[in-house]
């Protein structure tokens, strides 16, 4: 049985997930003119990618994946990815934009955190990047 935060929770992000456009994706996290969270989007994909290093070999885990935004970006440099949202309204935004770019590597699951399993193990490196 869900708790009642969760259920209020999963209804929220249902919710803003059902005011999203397929071009209002970035607003779920990054606020402001496009133009301000374009270039935030840019900069904290090209630092991330950076400071976690990515081998090819690597499976990510995306935790609360949302709309999708770091599978999109990231799918490309690692083995593959599993992305967990406890929103399904979120993730029906992130399969369709995952489609859209065309990524065939990221697994979707709806879950809590709290509930979450995968057969995957992920563990952490030297660096801190998990894989």
């Amino acid at each position: 049985m869900k708790s009642p935060e969760e259920q209020l929770a999963r209804e929220y992000w249902d919710k803003r997930a059902a005011e999203l456009s397929d071009d209002q994706w970035k607003s779920m996290v990054l606020l402001g003119p496009d133009e301000v969270a374009d270039y935030r989007d840019r900069k904290e994909k090209a630092l991330f990618a950076r400071l976690i290093g990515l081998k090819k070999d690597m499976t990510v885990l995306d935790v609360g994946c949302g709309t999708g935004r770091w599978g999109v970006s990231l799918a490309g440099h690692c083995r593959a990815m599993v992305g967990f949202d406890l929103s399904p309204a979120l993730l029906d935004v992130a399969r369709r934009r995952l489609n859209a770019a065309n990524v065939h590597n990221v697994t979707l699951v709806c879950s809590p955190i709290t509930e979450f399993s995968c057969v995957e193990k992920f563990v952490s490196d030297s660096q801190g990047a998990y894989s």
